[in-house]
C-alpha cells in the first residue's frame, strides 16, 4: 500500500487530465479515504463548488496519480470509514 493512505484521512485532488475529465476541480475538491485495502481504495469526494460528489472505488495506483493526502486536515474524519467498498469505479463511471 502506498504511503499515506489511511481509512479517515483527508485527500485533495491533484490537477490531472483524469480529474478534470470526471469534474472534479482540483482546486476545491476535497474528501476522505473511506476503506483501503488490498483490493482498493475507496474514497469520499466533494467534487468543487455546485459540482456534486462521488463516491467510488480505484486501485492504489490510481489514487497515487490523481489524488494526496491533505495535511491541512490533520484530525482522521473516522466518520468516514466504511466496512465494504463502493461499487462505482473511478475513472470509468464517472467519465
Amino acid at each position: 500500500m502506498y504511503s499515506g493512505i489511511k481509512e479517515g484521512a483527508s485527500i485533495k485532488a491533484k490537477e490531472t487530465m483524469v480529474n478534470r475529465n470526471c469534474g472534479i476541480d482540483s482546486e476545491n475538491a476535497r474528501g476522505y479515504i473511506c476503506k483501503a485495502d488490498s483490493s482498493g481504495v475507496s474514497i469520499y469526494l466533494e467534487k468543487g463548488k455546485g459540482r456534486g460528489t462521488i463516491e467510488a472505488i480505484m486501485t492504489p495506483e490510481h489514487f497515487a496519480m490523481n489524488f494526496q493526502v491533505d495535511g491541512l486536515m490533520l484530525t482522521p474524519a473516522t466518520f468516514y470509514i466504511r466496512s465494504t467498498h463502493y461499487t462505482k469505479s473511478l475513472p470509468k463511471d464517472f467519465l
